[in-house]
């Protein structure tokens, strides 16, 4: 999480830094939550607790076999398409699973 400062407003966002080819280092913004407030940052907390905790498991079942990264699939879908919504989980599914 990283706050960034906009017009003397301080603003949270979820953000994953990415190591390019060359060694710099760019950010990739996952998610805004807005104003910096006690209610988006436990928000913004939660979500990436379990964006993390998605991405770890995912890497766990990428060696296993097709039926079971599907069944995979629907549970993440699930239980980590609340906090993180359908487009997350996928994007994370697909960079993970590489389909």
């Amino acid at each position: 999480m990283r706050v960034i400062k906009v017009g003397g407003v301080d603003y949270l966002q979820i953000v994953e830094y990415i190591r390019q080819p060359d060694g710099k280092y760019k950010v990739g913004v996952i998610k805004s939550f807005g104003k910096d407030s006690l209610e988006n940052r436990m928000k913004a907390e939660r979500f990436a607790a379990e964006y993390d905790r998605l991405k770890n498991l995912a890497k766990e079942y990428a060696s296993a076999p097709k039926k079971d990264q599907r069944d995979f699939l629907q549970v993440a879908l699930a239980v980590f398409g609340i906090i993180l919504g359908v487009a997350v989980v996928m994007a994370i599914l697909k960079e993970i699973f590489g389909e």
